[in-house]
């Protein structure tokens, strides 16, 4: 059995007042970029964003999982509508221009065994021009499909099965009953799953049940010996990596005294991305608790409190490079993001079937510098992508059950 994590973004754009922004006097010139391999300032951008967005979810609190690609993906296609000072806050709290983002989307877009990524735009087909430039820099940088709509139960109904198909079901109806009205003029939406198998799998007779800090009763803990370790300024951690593919997992333990909600409000993307690169070769005795996690927001207010309001403020957006509509400025209403992820062997068969070949590594004589990571107090986690240090997914657990 695979572990699955998924996640996706969907923006609703929305029609304001009519008196708001004045209509432009028609889009700006095509999007034309080279497309790019992500660099370390690209990766650096991307783990700040990922950081800021994160804190404003109390990761020190609850559970939380977010997926900064899938994010990035949704908003970056709404950013190519996007102008003036919209367009300056949302290039400021990503860390990168609009156009950089074209340029580098397509490779992060490109997928490959373990990740799957798709996005789509409805738009509405009454009442609301939407410029082919704007759908052409989706379509070209994004790989974005574009279809007009009534805004209805269809709509609902085709945008949840987009939305089921591409997180290889994870994520089922999406969009409540009764979600889509006509006063919607545009949704973009990103779908992301990943599926992946431990390199090493975890056997069940190594499984414990011990205490985790702040909860009551025990947890299960999954016993490994990991080869990857990390040490950073106030923490400790390790990388287990996935079998076959430039993705790992990323465990990232705050020190004794030093609470999560402290170790975060301390760390930026490159101090995040340092640590992830200065990994360092050892014998790590770690214990991972089995978890699982949904996770459901609207990051409209999270977005606007790091630095981008004028976005989903009708009288201040500039969205004049998408398009217009009939009642007015074009704004953002919503951001709905939700995530899911499952830790855990891969499965009772598996694990009793790998017994055996196992054997030989959990036998062996511990160094006397192996390091310690036990993970039974509230930590950090993500999915990396080892070749550029991207964090795909980014979570906090404080209650593994």
């Amino acid at each position: 059995m695979k572990r699955l994590y998924a996640a996706l973004l969907c923006t609703a754009l929305l029609c304001g007042c009519a008196d708001s922004t004045a209509a432009p006097d028609g889009p700006a010139a095509p999007i034309s970029v080279e497309a790019d391999e992500v660099s370390a300032v690209d990766t650096a951008a991307m783990a700040d964003f990922a950081l800021a967005l994160l804190r404003q979810q109390q990761p020190g609190k609850q559970n939380t999982l977010i997926s900064p690609l899938s994010i990035l993906a949704a908003l970056g296609m709404t950013a190519n509508g996007a102008d003036g000072e919209t367009l300056e806050q949302m290039e400021e709290v990503f860390g990168l221009t609009a156009n950089r983002l074209c340029a580098i989307m397509p490779g992060l877009l490109a997928g490959n065994d373990a990740l799957h990524l798709a996005n789509g735009i409805w738009y509405r087909d009454a009442g609301m021009t939407v410029y082919p430039e704007f759908l052409a820099a989706c379509a070209d940088y994004y790989n974005a499909t574009a279809k007009p709509t009534s805004m209805d139960a269809t709509t609902r109904e085709e945008i949840n099965a987009f939305i089921e198909e591409h997180t290889e079901s994870m994520i089922p109806d999406m969009l409540a009953e009764g979600a889509i009205d006509p006063h919607i003029v545009m949704l973009l939406v990103n779908a992301l799953a990943f599926e992946a198998e431990w390199t090493v799998e975890y056997l069940l007779y190594q499984n414990t049940s011990e205490p985790f800090a702040g909860v009551d009763g025990t947890v299960t803990y999954m016993g490994s010996t990991e080869r990857r370790y990390l040490e950073g300024r106030n923490a400790t951690g390790f990388i287990k990596p996935y079998r076959g593919d430039p993705y790992a997992f990323a465990a990232i333990l705050p020190n004794k005294g030093v609470t999560l909600d402290d170790y975060l409000a301390d760390l930026d993307g490159a101090a995040l991305v340092d640590l992830l690169n200065s990994a360092t070769d050892a014998t790590v005795m770690a214990r991972l608790p089995k978890f699982s996690c949904d996770y459901d927001a609207d990051l409209a207010a999270s977005l606007s409190a790091i630095g981008m309001p004028a976005a989903f403020d009708g009288a201040l957006a500039d969205f004049t490079r998408l398009g217009t509509a009939v009642e007015g400025n074009i704004f953002i209403e919503k951001v709905m993001h939700r995530t899911h992820i499952s830790v855990g062997e891969k499965g009772t068969e598996a694990a009793a079937s790998t017994v055996v070949a196992a054997v030989p590594e959990t036998a062996m004589v511990i160094p006397a510098d192996a390091k310690y990571v036990y993970l039974t107090r509230p930590f950090l986690y993500m999915i990396v992508d080892l070749d550029t240090a991207l964090p795909v997914f980014i979570g906090t657990v404080t209650d593994p059950r």
